[in-house]
Parts: C-alpha cells; sequence; structure tokens
C-alpha cells in the first residue's frame, strides 16, 4: 500500500489534529504527566488548524492510505527566536501512522 500526498483542505483539519495529538501522546507520553492529556482542549485545536488552513498561515499536505489521512506535514515562516542564526522557515511533521513498529511521531525542523 502507498499514501498519497495531497494539499491539506479546512476539512482536513480534525484527522490531522487527530495524528498530531496520537503522535505527540505516544512519544511523550512516558514524559508529560497524563493529565495534559486528558484536559487537553481537542475543539480548539482543530479549529485553529481548520483557521490556520482556511487563511494559508499554515501549509500543509495530509498523508492519505485507504481514505484515511495517516499522516501529515506543516510549514510556514519560523516563530520568533533569541537563537543567534536568524529563523527561515519551520517544517513540523507528523509521521505517518501506519501501525508498524516505529511508525508514527512528531519533529520539528529547522530549515
Amino acid at each position: 500500500m502507498t499514501a498519497a500526498v495531497r494539499p491539506a483542505k479546512p476539512d482536513d483539519a480534525a484527522a490531522v489534529e487527530q495524528v498530531r495529538f496520537a503522535s505527540w501522546q505516544a512519544a511523550y507520553g512516558r514524559l508529560v504527566p497524563p493529565e495534559y492529556f486528558e484536559q487537553f482542549d481537542h475543539a480548539a485545536a482543530v479549529t485553529r488548524w481548520r483557521d490556520a488552513i482556511a487563511i494559508g498561515a499554515r501549509q500543509a499536505h495530509v498523508a492519505e492510505l485507504e481514505g484515511e489521512i495517516v499522516g501529515f506535514c506543516s510549514y510556514g515562516p519560523a516563530a520568533t527566536t533569541t537563537c543567534r542564526r536568524p529563523p527561515r522557515s519551520t517544517r513540523f511533521t507528523s509521521c505517518p501512522n501506519t501501525g508498524q513498529p516505529g511508525s508514527g511521531g512528531p519533529c520539528c525542523l529547522p530549515q
């Protein structure tokens, strides 16, 4: 099976957030208190994704496997930082969750 990659649409926001949250929970679940995940406002996160994609504040692509969004990549201008080197852009990726060991997980890579 091969995942198809396409630009994200505002209607993909809930699925993107579901993949993002699951990957962060898998990656950081042993480091972050469970209350963080239990109290997380999913509706607000979906709204932020939907709005950011709709107005172009965040570019994003999704990976679909058999009609289900299993991964995403988003990118945009870098956040303000105190680094000595000026930031150019930042890419946020949630690796596809294919159900295979080692799949899924977040990363933030400066470009």
